[in-house]
């Protein structure tokens, strides 16, 4: 997202949709937060806002053949001396900058831990009655790949629905009430599988047919025989 500078356009919306997509979140308040803990830095070049973000270069290791940044760069503030003439070390914070986390770290990092592993395993246990682990790292892959082919936790929900319906009183398929069968390269095909039909078929209605008028031959007979 960023270019090999670490500048960025300053396009929220955009922001969101490829670091937090399934976070409902207020994204320019938390752009404000890292601006605010100085991880980034926001400014603008004729009227367009930018974004830098700072130290960029000291955790991230550019391809040589990677475009130069288009982005003019931003004129950062140098910070005010305090009142006996001196600035904050940076060694004030006793941890080694390399080990300080980045914006682009404390993204995925939440990232993480906002997806809906947890909300998708729960409806998947409460429903087929299993107790799989969303901490499964082959769970999460799964999951991560169906999200980010565009499918949405609601869909998790229907398939599950779907196939539980179709499986879990069946001996030899509720077996496959589980993570790498509902999750897999199926999932899709199983997302539209149509419901069953509900509708009688005409065979069985002629079938009904017949029977009731068997009964009300019948019927008619035995009322002839009683008026005899």
């Amino acid at each position: 997202m960023a270019d090999r500078e670490g500048r960025l356009e300053h396009r929220p919306k955009r922001i969101k949709a490829e670091v937090l997509p399934y976070d409902n979140c207020n994204i320019e308040k938390l752009l404000r937060q890292l601006s605010d803990k100085n991880f980034i830095f926001i400014y603008s070049v004729s009227d367009c806002k930018y974004i830098q973000i700072l130290k960029f270069g000291l955790h991230q290791n550019p391809h040589c053949k990677e475009a130069e940044s288009t982005i003019q760069a931003p004129e950062i503030p140098v910070q005010a001396p305090d009142k006996n003439g001196s600035r904050p070390a940076d060694s004030l914070n006793l941890i080694p900058d390399s080990l300080n986390p980045t914006p682009d770290a404390c993204a995925r990092a939440r990232e993480v831990a906002e997806k809906p592993y947890g909300k998708i395993l729960d409806d998947l246990n409460q429903k087929a009655g299993t107790a799989y682990r969303h901490s499964s790292q082959e769970t999460r892959r799964l999951i991560d790949a169906r999200l980010n082919a565009g499918f949405t936790v609601d869909d998790f929900f229907t398939v599950h629905t779907k196939k539980v319906r179709d499986w879990l009183h069946d001996p030899d398929r509720c077996q496959f009430l589980r993570p790498q069968t509902l999750y897999g390269t199926k999932f899709e095909a199983y997302l539209n599988q149509k419901d069953p039909q509900t509708s009688v078929s005409q065979t069985t209605v002629r079938n009904l047919q017949a029977a009731q008028n068997v009964l009300a031959r019948r019927a008619a007979e035995r009322e002839a025989a009683n008026a005899q």
